[in-house]
């Protein structure tokens, strides 16, 4: 086949531009939600407002259960969310996939059965205590949320990177056959290379950061040991994406130079 006839400048372009699409409108978002949180999250989301304010000026065990209530409810809801879009991220690789399955549904049954402790304590000193362990014990804002961004990105990075790699063998067989018909095709394999290099840097600044992150615990975050490990991702993905940009363009020079 003759690979400089079927791969043309077009061709390739409108490959890479749909590479960066994808990046745009799934990374972004994905780094986005995962910069927040540098917080502790309280026990009282800006949705159980009024239930804070009746525990605060009328603390009892009711008011306090109905604090507790709102505030697992609201997490749940944010651990439904966080669930379906690990089932919408195709790039998830099936064992990453699984890991945070398996941080959401631990999280999940863990603040139900909180809820049942609440529901059932009966002195202000035990519903204050179980109301705590809301937040305390399952950072679903601060940590959960981002452990499902960041490894999103951190995937989506590698699938950025394969599909690059692979428009990089098309350019490479299409230089290969110019070379075979004696055409200079020297300027697009210096391009070539260079897409090549950006590609390789992208995918090491993402390599394993995603066990890191599936790995941290509400324990570690409290400890002040995990906002450094998330941070570490984030600036990791931040520079990837740059990366992949210059492959990008490095591919569209490349097809460019084609003679």
């Amino acid at each position: 086949m003759n690979f400089a006839h079927h791969l043309t400048p077009k061709r390739i372009a409108a490959g890479t531009v749909g590479i960066l699409v994808v990046m745009a409108t799934a990374l972004t978002p994905a780094l986005a939600s995962a910069s927040s949180g540098t917080t502790a999250t309280t026990t009282a989301p800006a949705s159980c407002l009024s239930e804070a304010i009746a525990a605060k000026t009328g603390p009892s065990v009711s008011t306090l259960q109905a604090l507790g209530d709102c505030a697992v409810g609201a997490r749940l809801t944010t651990l439904a969310n966080l669930r379906a879009r690990v089932d919408a991220t195709s790039a998830l690789t099936p064992d990453h996939a699984a890991a945070l399955d398996a941080i959401i549904e631990s999280s999940q049954s863990g603040l139900q059965a909180l809820k049942a402790k609440i529901d059932a304590d009966t002195t202000l000193p035990a519903v204050r205590a179980d109301v705590r362990e809301v937040s305390a014990g399952y950072r679903v804002h601060v940590l959960v949320a981002r452990q499902v961004s960041l490894v999103r990105a951190d995937d989506l990075v590698d699938a950025a990177a394969a599909r690059l790699t692979s428009a990089a063998g098309e350019i490479q067989a299409a230089i290969t056959a110019g070379q075979s018909a004696g055409k200079d095709e020297s300027t697009a394999a210096s391009r070539l290379a260079a897409m090549q290099d950006a590609i390789a840097a992208a995918q090491a600044q993402v390599s394993g950061q995603a066990a890191l992150v599936l790995a941290l615990t509400p324990a570690q975050w409290d400890a002040g040991t995990a906002a450094p490990v998330l941070n570490a991702d984030r600036g990791a993905i931040t520079t990837a994406r740059r990366d992949l940009r210059t492959a990008s363009s490095e591919a569209r020079a490349a097809v460019a130079a084609l003679k």
